[in-house]
Parts: structure tokens; sequence; C-alpha cells
């Protein structure tokens, strides 16, 4: 039984960087190892590879976060401060973290 390949359009101005998005989603679908994919679908093992790595190097989506005022950050107030033996300082700020410390270990 001859496997299936996928029948994306070829030629050297079909090879953008959408295609090669397009196989590299069906290469994760797939479960076949790239270089299975790659003599499966007759790609060039290396011209995948790179961009499969592209895609890998470009940045994740932004995601909004909220950041504390230093108003609000001076306003807490140290609980506790710790050297430890590395020579760095944990300071607590929190009560809960503050007695799961002293429990652990004390």
């Amino acid at each position: 039984m001859k496997p299936e390949s996928v029948n994306i359009p070829e030629g050297p101005h079909f090879k953008t960087k959408t295609f090669w998005q397009q196989h590299i989603a069906l290469h994760k679908a797939s479960g076949k190892t790239r270089a299975a994919y790659c003599r499966l679908n007759q790609l060039n093992y290396d011209s995948f590879g790179y961009w499969v790595k592209k895609g890998l190097l470009q940045s994740p989506p932004l995601i909004a976060v909220k950041v504390k005022s230093e108003v609000v950050a001076l306003k807490q107030m140290t609980l506790c401060t710790l050297q430890l033996a590395n020579g760095c300082f944990l300071q607590i700020h929190d009560q809960q973290a503050l007695s799961y410390v002293l429990e652990r270990f004390s």
C-alpha cells in the first residue's frame, strides 16, 4: 500500500512562506519523521529544516500583562528576608508564602 502524499502546488514560484507553513503543519499532524515526510512529499530535507527552524525563531505572539505601579509595590511590606547559602536573598511579602516556608523548613 503506497502512502498518500499531500497535493500542494509545486514549482519555484509556489515555494513561498505559505507553501512551507502548510507542509510544516501537515508534517506535525502526520506523526512521521521529518525525513519520512520529506521523502513522501519529495521535499528537500535541508530546505524543509530551514523553514522549520525559521518558524521556531520567529517571536511568539505578545500577550498583555498588568504591571503594578511602583507605589503599590512600595506599599508591600517585606515580612521576612532569608539569606540563602549561595549568598542570594529571598524576600517574602506574602503571609501565605511565609507560613509555607516556615512549615517546610522548621
